[in-house]
C-alpha cells in the first residue's frame, strides 16, 4: 500500500512540495513495515530489529513538515529542516556501534549497561518527540482551520485537514499504548506480544497516510493577482494597518466584487475559493479579505454562502422548480453538502428549507 501510494504521489502532475514530503514519509513507512515483515518471516537479526524500531523517529518530523507545507501559501524547504532528522541519524549510528546486540528487548550480552542507557535515552526522547511535534502539528492545523473561512466557500475533510489530526491521534495513542505495556521489557512476560498493538495501529496509520496523501489537493495555489502585504493578525485593532488599502480603493473594489457576483454568479461553483475571484478581478486576495471583513462584517465563507442561500430561496418559491428536491436545488446553487446547506440555511433564515418553502407558499 505505502509503495504504490508513494509511487503515485511522486508521479502526480502537478506535484507540489507537500507531495514530495508525503512521498518520502510513505517510503519511510514502507521501510519500517518491510523490515518488520522480514523479521516475521523468520529472517531475524538484531540489526534489522533495531533499525525497524528506530525508523518511527522520522514519522513525527515528516508529519510536521507535511502539515507546514500543505497549509503554507508559500511553502519552502529550508536547509535547517534537515535538523528534524538529526536525532534519528544519531540513534542509527549508535545502533551501528552496538553491532548485532539486543537493544530493545532482552539484555545485551557485551554491553548490558550501555544498552540499558540507550533504551532509557531512546524512550525519553521518543516520548518528548511525540509531545513536541503533536503540539506543533495541532497548532498548525488549528491556525489553518481558523483561516479557512477567509479563503474557501466550502469545507471538507481535505480542506480542514481533520484526517491529519486523526492520523496524529492514532499514532500518539498507539505508541503511548506500546510504552504503557512495557516496550522495553521482554514480550515473553506477557500473554500477547505488546508490539502487535502497535503493528495494527501502524497498518491503519500507513493506510491513512497512503489514502489521504494521494487524495490531498494543494490548498493554496499561486495567485496571478498582485498580492498585497498580508495582514497583521496579532491584534484586532492593528489587523490591517499594513495593507496600504485606502478607503477609496476599498469602495471601488467592493463595487467591482458585487458587480461580478451579480453578473458572473461565481458562487454557483461549489469549489469556489478567494483565489479564483482574486485571479479573475486581478485584486489581491488579502484586499478582498479586508474589504469583506471591514465593509460587510463577514468572512469569505459567509459572503459567498449568503449569495447561495438567496439563490436557493428564489428557486424554492419558483413553481418551475417544484419537481426538484430541496437538496437538488442546493447543489444547483453551489452547495456541495446537504448537512452544511441545512445548517447554513437555518442559521440565515431561522427555519429549515422545507419549513421556509411551506411558510412562504
Amino acid at each position: 500500500q505505502a509503495f504504490f501510494a508513494g509511487f503515485i504521489v511522486f508521479t502526480k502532475k502537478p506535484r507540489y512540495l507537500h507531495d514530495l514530503v508525503a512521498g518520502f514519509w510513505l517510503l519511510t513507512i514502507l521501510a519500517e513495515t518491510s523490515l518488520s515483515l522480514y523479521i516475521e518471516l523468520g529472517h531475524f537479526s538484531n540489526e534489522v530489529l533495531n533499525i525497524s524500531l528506530i525508523l518511527p523517529l522520522t514519522y513525527m518530523p515528516f508529519m510536521y513538515l507535511y502539515a507546514r507545507t500543505i497549509i503554507s501559501e508559500t511553502p519552502k524547504f529550508r536547509p535547517r529542516d534537515i535538523l528534524h532528522f538529526l536525532p534519528f541519524l544519531l540513534f542509527l549510528l549508535l545502533t551501528a556501534a552496538f553491532g548485532n546486540e539486543e537493544l530493545f528487548y532482552g539484555q545485551s550480552q557485551k554491553w548490558p549497561l550501555g544498552a540499558a542507557l540507550f533504551r532509557m535515552i531512546f524512550s525519553a526522547y521518543f516520548m518528548l518527540t511525540l509531545i513536541f511535534y503533536s503540539v506543533r502539528v495541532l497548532r498548525l492545523i488549528q491556525d489553518h482551520q481558523r483561516k479557512i473561512k477567509d479563503s474557501f466557500s466550502f469545507t471538507s475533510e481535505m480542506i480542514t485537514l481533520n484526517w491529519l489530526k486523526f492520523i496524529l491521534v492514532l499514532f500518539v495513542v498507539s505508541f503511548i499504548g506500546l510504552f504503557s505495556v512495557g516496550m522495553m521489557v521482554d514480550s515473553a512476560n506477557y500473554p500477547f506480544d505488546p508490539r502487535l498493538f502497535t503493528r495494527v495501529a501502524l497498518t491503519i496509520f500507513a493506510f491513512g497516510v497512503s489514502y489521504f496523501g494521494v487524495k490531498q489537493p494543494t490548498l493554496y495555489k499561486p495567485s496571478t493577482a498582485v498580492e498585497a502585504t498580508p495582514r497583521d493578525d496579532d491584534a484586532e485593532k492593528t489587523k490591517y494597518r499594513r495593507s496600504g488599502l485606502t478607503d477609496e480603493q476599498a469602495n471601488d473594489y467592493l463595487s467591482r466584487l458585487q458587480d461580478y457576483m451579480q453578473s458572473a454568479r461565481p458562487f454557483l461553483d461549489p469549489e469556489l475559493t478567494i483565489k479564483d475571484i482574486a485571479d479573475h478581478l486581478h485584486i489581491s486576495r488579502h484586499y478582498i479579505t479586508q474589504i469583506i471583513n471591514e465593509k460587510l462584517n463577514k468572512n469569505f465563507f459567509q459572503w459567498i454562502n449568503d449569495y447561495r442561500i438567496e439563490e436557493v430561496k428564489k428557486l424554492l418559491l419558483d413553481p418551475r422548480y417544484d419537481h426538484l428536491t430541496i437538496v437538488a436545488l442546493a447543489y444547483d446553487c453551489g452547495f456541495n453538502s446537504k448537512s452544511a446547506f441545512n445548517a447554513i440555511f437555518k442559521k440565515s433564515t431561522g427555519r429549515t428549507p422545507s419549513e421556509y418553502r411551506r411558510v412562504q407558499t
